[in-house]
């Protein structure tokens, strides 16, 4: 009898895995040496084999933002902010541009796969958002956007699972209000979070998915019903990957948080045999018997694994096939942390392959737009093989898909309302120079020339006080010495450079040497 792929048994599961090994990083003892099992998915196999893994496509468009949120921690506020028709239209157009098509119906039908054997109407989804709190939601056009393309190609409503295990997506500043209301009606917000990460308990409404081998026992692994209902039975058939492009604690992949990520919300690991000293280092909540979901080796464990990946053939297509991130606003500092760029700035960003989309995305918008650099002891921790440079850890997260920070394509779709990625010729670039500790670092910023006699410019921290006020532009440049408005040195560190034009603000980070 032919076993249905999406419901793989254990027995023939093992029978047909491949054997990789991946290691976790500790604190305090050596690393761990970790076997994961995967399935019919293999390194260098493209997620869609009309697609390739390398395009990455970006719209920049300003104009999607409305409006200056009254208050980031209010969600509504927040999708009151946003030109709901614009957004979609400039998804349209990025699906077009990264399927290589004229029609967006076209584009978005060669994006999404269904396994040859069953019909639409008898797939599965499941939607990852970040269900953190209001400002680290995926916007409602977004997720709406991807859920309306689902349905018209024949998806019921009630089989695509909005989630977030982790952080709970229900409640009335999250996305319940928004059902039938800017979300499609008949799409399911998954009720559920793991309890407190002290308590030491098993994650509620998780199963154990599959088990990895380690040194000192088993790893086991646990996730989503949303995605498996039992031991190796995996019952998403495509995973739609919404993330964020924000901060987070520096020992935790990077200090970043996108869509390789992402999955933490969706799986947990655990060890029963570890102690305290293997956990996951700058992370003491952690309880014991818990190595880090968030650990560079882990992430690569599970995001190579058929519960993420599928396979690689008609019969049983890769699992996740879309990663849309959604960075109308980026957040710069670390988790908690506000979106200080209250007007921008104004990406989405999507791709097939997820480690490409989060390469281009912290090259591109983190590093090379905002100037958000990984932390001054990040290259000693990768060289005693426990790395969290978000560079070089984005970089393994490549090698484990076959491909190098070389080869990803960084893809512009045309912003359909008018949005632009370089200064026009209304605009004159005006930069803030800032010297400290013998280094020099500039925030730029292209401005309409209406407002170089008037917008201010401020410096914020990143817990929101202002620290210097620099008063009215008056010129293309201005100098910050690096001090507070009492005169004395500030601490080294990350800072913002804020440009008040009055109906909207523009903020650049920028990081100072002690």
């Amino acid at each position: 009898m032919k076993e249905n792929p999406s419901t793989v048994s254990r027995r023939s599961f093992l029978k047909t895995s491949a054997i990789g090994s991946i290691v976790v990083a500790s604190s305090g003892v050596g690393a761990n040496a970790l076997t994961a099992k995967t399935a019919a998915w293999t390194k260098g196999t493209p997620v869609n084999p009309n697609i390739s893994d390398l395009r990455v496509v970006y719209c920049k468009d300003l104009s999607m933002i409305t409006r200056i949120p009254p208050n980031m921690d209010i969600f509504s506020d927040i999708n009151a902010s946003v030109d709901s028709a614009k957004v979609k239209s400039n998804l349209d157009m990025m699906a077009k541009t990264l399927a290589q098509t004229t029609i967006a119906d076209a584009a978005w039908a060669k994006i999404f796969q269904k396994p040859s054997g069953k019909t639409w109407a008898q797939c599965k989804v499941f939607v990852k958002v970040n269900g953190r709190d209001a400002m680290n939601m995926p916007r409602i056009p977004v997720v709406a956007k991807v859920c309306e393309e689902l349905i018209k190609l024949q998806i019921p409503a009630t089989n695509i699972t909005i989630g977030d295990p982790s952080m709970n997506v229900v409640g009335g500043n999250k996305y319940t209000p928004y059902l039938g209301n800017g979300l499609p009606a008949g799409v399911v917000l998954r009720d559920e979070q793991y309890p407190d990460k002290g308590g030491g308990v098993r994650r509620t409404n998780m199963v154990k998915a599959f088990t990895m081998t380690h040194s000192r026992g088993n790893v086991d692994v646990y996730a989503t019903k949303a995605i498996a209902s039992a031991t190796n039975v995996y019952v998403a058939d495509i995973i739609v990957n919404i993330s964020l492009n924000k901060g987070h604690i520096k020992h935790y992949v990077g200090g970043c948080t996108m869509s390789f990520k992402n999955h933490v919300g969706s799986t947990t690991v655990t060890v029963p045999s570890l102690s305290a000293l293997d956990r996951c280092p700058g992370m003491p909540w952690a309880p014991q018997g818990t190595i880090s979901d968030g650990t560079p080796d882990v992430l690569i464990a599970i995001n190579t694994h058929e519960l993420i990946m599928g396979g690689g053939t008609p019969a049983y297509p890769a699992r996740q096939q879309l990663c849309i991130s959604d960075s109308l606003w980026v957040g710069m500092g670390g988790e908690g942390d506000a979106f200080p760029q209250t007007n921008g700035p104004g990406y989405l960003v999507m791709g097939t392959c997820s480690p490409c989309v989060d390469w281009l995305l912290s090259d591109k918008v983190r590093i090379g737009e905002l100037g958000i650099q990984p932390s001054s002891d990040a290259e000693a921790y990768n060289n005693t093989g426990s790395g969290y440079d978000n560079r070089l850890i984005l970089k393994r997260f490549l090698d484990a898909f076959g491909y190098t920070s070389t080869q990803p394509q960084w893809i512009q779709a045309q912003a359909t309302s008018g949005g632009v990625h370089s200064a026009s010729s209304s605009q004159r670039l005006f930069t803030v120079a800032c010297t400290s500790g013998g280094r020099r670092e500039s925030a730029r910023f292209n401005l309409p020339h209406t407002a170089m006699q008037t917008a201010t410019v401020k410096i914020f921290n990143t817990n929101g006080t202002m620290v210097r006020d620099l008063g009215i532009i008056g010129s293309d440049s201005m100098v910050w010495d690096g001090r507070g408005a009492n005169g004395r040195a500030v601490p080294a560190g990350h800072y913002i450079i804020t440009v008040d034009l009055g109906v909207k603000s523009i903020s650049k980070s920028i990081s100072l040497a002690g």
